[in-house]
């Protein structure tokens, strides 16, 4: 085996190798980026129903008597 058949089948090699590798992490980014978007819009929603929770939470729990209504906000 002359050393030009040697490059030659460790270019194909590496090709392949390179090839799978790119798939992977390509696959791997999609699923990461896609949970990041899902984990960011939903502490972006979670931010944005704050204010709304807290005046939920005085019109609804003041009535079981979980909190004292006095110096509630």
């Amino acid at each position: 085996m002359t050393t030009l058949e040697v490059l030659k089948r460790y270019e194909n090699w590496r090709k392949q190798e390179n090839l799978v590798i790119l798939g992977f992490t390509d696959i791997a980014l999609r699923i990461k980026v896609r949970t990041l978007i899902q984990a960011a819009k939903a502490v972006l929603v979670n931010c944005c129903l704050l204010p709304f929770a807290s005046c939920l939470a005085r019109s609804a729990i003041p009535s079981i008597g979980c909190f004292p209504t006095t110096g509630y906000q």
